[in-house]
C-alpha cells in the first residue's frame, strides 16, 4: 500500500497546508528507494513491503528537515535498502544483475 499524505502530515505532525510537499517528497522516497533496491522491480510490489513503507516514511521525514541531505542517507534507511535488496520480489531479482556468473560459465 502506497504511502499517503495525510498519514505522513499525522507522522510528522504537520499542518494540511504542507500536503503538496510532503506528496512530492513521498514521490522522491519511494522512486529513490525502488532505484536503490532494483529498478525493475514495480513500486505495486514494493508497496507489499512493511520494510520499504517504513523506509519511505523515514526518507520523506529525513528530506523533510533536511531538503539537500547534506549528511547524506541516514543509516536507518540504508539499512531497510540491503533489506529490501536481500527480497524476493514475485520472481524478480534482487539489486542490479551483472553477467559475472555467465563471464564464469563461458570460461
Amino acid at each position: 500500500m502506497a504511502i499517503g499524505a495525510q498519514t505522513m502530515l499525522d507522522e510528522l505532525n504537520l499542518d494540511d497546508d504542507q500536503e503538496a510537499i510532503v506528496t512530492d517528497l513521498i514521490a522522491m522516497a519511494e522512486v529513490t528507494i525502488q532505484r536503490s533496491v532494483n529498478r525493475h522491480v514495480e513500486l505495486s510490489k514494493l508497496y507489499t513491503d512493511p520494510i520499504f513503507s517504513r523506509a519511505v516514511k523515514t526518507l520523506v521525514t529525513q528530506l523533510y528537515f533536511d531538503r539537500s541531505l547534506e549528511a547524506g542517507l541516514s543509516k536507518g534507511v540504508l539499512m531497510m535498502i540491503n533489506q529490501l535488496k536481500g527480497t524476493d520480489f514475485g520472481g524478480e531479482t534482487s539489486g542490479e544483475t551483472t553477467n559475472a556468473s555467465a563471464d564464469d560459465a563461458e570460461g
